[in-house]
């Protein structure tokens, strides 16, 4: 047979194989005519080139997690995406079946399933299982649809990495009136009260943060001012009762938020546990979906890393987010000194509030009970 007609049939099969035109012709035959005539190098531009395969980045584990109140194992029924195939997020992954029906099992996650870990028809999937794994780049160039002239790829292409983010942070933006209040908390008492809760909590092997303390502080806050612990819902606003709040954790993935759930009415040690607990399962990629999705209550604290002070974008549909910056030495005027001076810790925290929920007013009261825990931490134990 003609050389020009195997060309011809290896095009067209290469082209039928690529759905939707996954790569495109002029491409293909510069593939085509580097892989046979070495002496005939084609010079692509760099954003058209697809021959060289870019390396697996960082990769998202998915586990098994419970799809009803019941659910302690599944068997996965089928799987609906191939190894190799794209997802976004919010595509239906696997059908499982629970011990009340047939669910779906969706990506949270925009990228490509890299690994199917459990094959269809396997019985009795525990609760915390690695089921799958998705990489959000690190894809070969031959799998995206290039949005330039004749197919060529822009960065536009494979940087969708930071998109749900952006749109979600966005929509924040544009669509809550955000407003900030600050003050200036005093937190010499906090790092008393934690120095001796920590020596006596060493024989358990538990250790107190500040940030613990933040937490009950602002649980019980909101419990004074349910008014922050609530969320627009077009029509009327929702005022929750349990106080269930979000602590931001940083991952190699992304920001996460998981949840310490009815924090007002737990102590500092359980918090204590948790967080960790928590942070751990994150960072790992180990959480459940009912362990970060919800929450009544935001809070960022970026004080560890020498962060003074700064707003934070409300986490929608709540109300309020604190933002926590980092304490330094102040000093301030005094009476009862004798040098007319006082010093002592200070940190900055920034409320941001959504005014169509939290008056001015009363995100000011909310803060005002907030600094009053804080300063007066034995009060948080009563």
């Amino acid at each position: 047979m003609h050389r020009s007609s195997v060309l011809v049939r290896y095009i067209l099969r290469q082209s039928t194989r690529s759905r939707n035109g996954l790569i495109s012709l002029r491409c293909l035959c510069t593939r085509i005519v580097n892989q046979t005539h070495p002496r005939l190098l084609i010079h692509t531009p760099q954003s058209a080139r697809i021959l060289a395969p870019i390396q697996y980045g960082q990769p998202r584990r998915f586990y098994s997690s419970a799809l009803s109140p019941t659910m302690e194992s599944g068997t996965i029924i089928n799987w609906q995406k191939k190894e190799g195939d794209r997802v976004s997020e919010g595509d239906l992954l696997a059908e499982i079946e629970t011990d009340k029906a047939t669910m779906g099992f969706e990506s949270a996650e925009e990228g490509f399933l890299a690994k199917i870990c459990i094959p269809e028809g396997t019985k009795d999937v525990p609760l915390g299982k690695l089921v799958c794994i998705i990489v959000k780049k690190g894809f070969e160039l031959s799998q995206v649809l290039g949005s330039g002239p004749e197919g060529q790829i822009r960065a536009q292409d494979i940087s969708n990495m930071r998109q749900v983010i952006a749109k979600r942070l966005t929509q924040s933006k544009q669509t809550i009136p955000h407003y900030y209040l600050t003050v200036d908390v005093k937190v010499d008492n906090v790092l008393k009260v934690r120095k001796e809760l920590n020596e006596l909590l060493a024989k358990q092997g538990m250790k107190l943060s500040v940030n613990d303390f933040i937490i009950k502080a602002s649980a019980i806050a909101c419990k004074k001012v349910p008014e922050c612990n609530s969320s627009w819902m077009e029509s009327f606003i929702r005022q929750y009762t349990a106080v269930d709040v979000c602590v931001a954790v940083a991952t190699d993935n992304g920001l996460i938020t998981p949840i310490v759930f009815g924090a007002d009415s737990k102590g500092l040690g359980v918090i204590a546990q948790e967080v960790v607990s928590l942070a751990k399962k994150a960072r790992e990629g180990k959480l459940m979906p009912q362990e970060y999705q919800g929450g009544t209550f935001t809070i960022s604290n970026l004080g560890m890393f020498g962060i003074k002070h700064f707003t934070a974008v409300i986490n929608p549909p709540q109300a309020c987010i604190l933002a926590i910056g980092g304490a330094d030495k102040r000093y301030w005027p005094s009476e009862d000194a004798i040098s007319g001076m006082e010093t002592g810790s200070v940190m900055s925290v920034t409320l941001s509030c959504d005014h169509r929920v939290v008056d001015g007013a009363v995100g000011a009261q909310w803060l005002a009970e907030f600094r009053k825990l804080m300063e007066r931490p034995e009060s948080m134990l009563l």
